[in-house]
């Protein structure tokens, strides 16, 4: 049959090879529709992803799909809300976007990200989510000083007084506070200008005048720069007055100047007085005031061509609101004991005089005549060491500083060599 058919015998074989072809692939389109293939479900690039952003930057939480087929992307923010489906935005703001630069990319963009974005993100896919991706968002945001929350930038208090200093900071993370005095002398070393403890409060017990000074605060937690702020605390306390001389002598027609020195915060009003009356500048005085330091003040005052008015109690005053000092000091007349004149005639004169036991001897020299009006008297003490007999001030022209007792007379020591008072005495006896 076949040698006597063949024609027939192979068109039926290509017409069954070709049936059959064609069942196989509709059960094979049938079951890949029905069951799907095991190797193409839909999956994640990555389970699970930590994302660091800075406060007001942009950023980009990731999510890459194979295989995603029909499905839907789903995104949800921290509280459960739906951001996203698909590439379509469902929450009402515009920060929150789908951002896909590769077909299987359904990343999520969030722009100008705030502290509260911070939080756990998923993406899910659905309708029925049969996978979940979580993307953990960090939101680091820099150090930054409460202006309003923190001590003012300008303070005065009272010595004595407790002071709190306050820096009041945010950030993410905490940031660390380092306290400065920044007034203190500048060193290399910056452990050396650190004061307190660490922390947004500094407390100074027990104020004194030498904490007066610039006090810094420096925030810093790594993100940006840090950030600091400056507090001037002005320690007031009532005034001081110090006299150099509370006792001047000068001659008659002759300059002198007064001086004192006063300390204070604030130094409001300071004079001198004289006979209950306050000294102005004028042709008879000159009054001046120099800085001298830190809250430190000289107050000078000239007193020219002196008289026998002029001597007396000067007093210098000082005054602020928490307080008034006053201290006084005296100007006296000094009468300028000369040396006899050698060129003149030597007068016969009367001696006594006595020789102690002890190594200092007591002259007492007069002129015979009771009628000169130029007789003079004068003691000269000798010791075996010696003594100024003007205890001068620099700077006061012309002046005889005594700071012995008020009301006594300022004695004049000159120091003698007992060998040469011994010489002068055979002279005058001959």
């Amino acid at each position: 049959m076949s040698v006597l058919f063949p024609s027939m015998n192979n068109m039926h074989f290509n017409q069954c090879n070709r049936i059959i072809t064609s069942l196989v692939t509709v059960l094979c389109t049938l079951l890949s529709t029905v069951y799907g293939r095991p190797n193409l479900l839909p999956s994640f690039d990555t389970p699970q992803v930590n994302v660091t952003v800075i406060e007001n930057k942009d950023a980009m939480l990731p999510c890459s799909v194979n295989h995603l087929g029909e499905l839907t992307v789903l995104w949800q923010g921290p509280q459960g809300e739906v951001l996203t489906l698909n590439d379509r935005r469902v929450i009402d703001t515009h920060r929150f976007s789908i951002v896909r630069p590769y077909l299987r990319d359904w990343n999520l963009h969030i722009d100008e990200v705030k502290l509260s974005d911070q939080g756990s993100y998923t993406c899910s896919i659905g309708p029925q989510p049969v996978l979940a991706k979580v993307v953990n968002l960090h939101v680091k945001v820099p150090a930054e000083i409460v202006s309003n929350r923190s001590s003012p930038t300008f303070q005065k208090v009272k010595e004595g007084d407790t002071v709190i200093l306050t820096c009041n900071v945010t950030g993410q993370p905490t940031p660390k506070v380092n306290w400065y005095r920044r007034g203190a002398k500048e060193s290399d070393d910056k452990k050396e200008k650190v004061v307190g403890l660490d922390g947004e409060v500094m407390i100074i017990h027990n104020i004194s005048r030498y904490c007066d000074d610039v006090y810094e605060c420096q925030a810093y937690n790594g993100v940006a720069s840090s950030v600091s702020r400056l507090m001037r605390v002005v320690v007031e306390f009532p005034p001081e007055v110090r006299l150099p001389n509370p006792r001047i002598g000068q001659s008659v027609g002759k300059d002198t100047i007064l001086e004192c020195i006063i300390t204070a915060e604030p130094i409001v009003t300071i004079y001198w007085m004289y006979r209950n009356t306050e000294i102005q500048r004028s042709t008879r005085y000159d009054v001046e005031a120099y800085d001298e330091g830190p809250k430190t003040v000289i107050l000078t005052v000239r007193i020219f061509d002196l008289t026998k008015e002029d001597f007396g109690e000067y007093t210098c005053v000082a005054k602020n609101k928490l307080g008034m000092v006053k201290k006084s000091m005296t100007v006296f007349e000094y009468i300028d004991t000369k040396e006899v004149d050698s060129t003149t005639a030597t007068p016969h004169y009367t001696i006594k005089g006595k020789e102690p036991e002890n190594t200092a001897t007591e002259v007492e020299v007069m002129k015979p005549s009771n009628d000169d009006p130029e007789a003079t008297s004068f003691t000269r003490t000798s010791t075996n060491g010696y003594s100024n007999p003007k205890n001068e001030r620099p700077g006061v022209i012309g002046s005889v500083s005594d700071k012995g007792q008020k009301g006594q007379a300022s004695t004049v020591s000159t120091t003698i060599p007992l060998l040469c008072l011994t010489t002068m005495l055979t002279a005058l006896l001959q």
